[in-house]
């Protein structure tokens, strides 16, 4: 596959089987959205839930909903936001990564473990133990991005994704999931950037 090759028609391999296959990876006890349904009454209810969703998705015409702000403690005493998608939301989300990641996966250095099937940090661990030893080294410099998804600009991710992507019903709904909104509180906020 071409690396700078872009990609029509992606929006036909977001199908009503393949987002079903993705909710039932959907841990039964993962926290529900906004919406308040359970992953059970999500797959109970899946065919006359999804099917309107899937046909607005393909029109164009899906607004997906605000995603629910939780905090959860770190290590060091404070704590960090999360955004929840509804349990369809996320299910139609990880039919799509599934989809991209077709793309993207030849692209990705073999030194990068981030956020991929198939790798863990256990990998990223192992190949910094094995590089260590075989060059003979003894330091090691640890950097983090703080709040890397948290400040993401979208205007840069769906300019990088275009790249790729030249299907814009695909970026369409890329966008609306990043302009989205938070809800907090009872009270919706506006997403300017970073990942919900």
């Amino acid at each position: 596959m071409n690396s700078k090759e872009r990609f029509n028609n992606l929006l036909n391999h977001l199908t009503y089987d393949l987002i079903r296959e993705c909710l039932h990876e959907i841990p039964r006890m993962s926290s529900a959205g906004e919406d308040g349904m359970t992953v059970d009454q999500a797959r109970e209810n899946l065919s006359w839930l999804l099917r309107p969703i899937l046909k607005q998705i393909h029109e164009g015409r899906y607004r997906p909903p605000a995603v629910k702000r939780v905090y959860i403690p770190e290590g060091n005493g404070k704590v960090r936001p999360i955004g929840i998608p509804s349990v369809l939301d996320r299910a139609i989300q990880v039919a799509m990564t599934r989809i991209l990641n077709e793309i993207y996966e030849q692209d990705f250095l073999t030194c990068s473990f981030g956020f991929r099937a198939g790798l863990s940090c256990h990998h990223a661990l192992a190949t910094v133990g094995e590089v260590l030893y075989r060059l003979k080294l003894e330091h090691v410099l640890e950097v983090d991005i703080q709040d890397f998804f948290g400040s993401l600009s979208h205007e840069w991710l769906m300019k990088f994704l275009s790249l790729r992507v030249g299907d814009n019903r695909v970026l369409k709904l890329v966008e609306a999931w990043l302009k989205a909104g938070v809800m907090e509180e009872c009270a919706w906020r506006e997403s300017e950037k970073g990942t919900p």
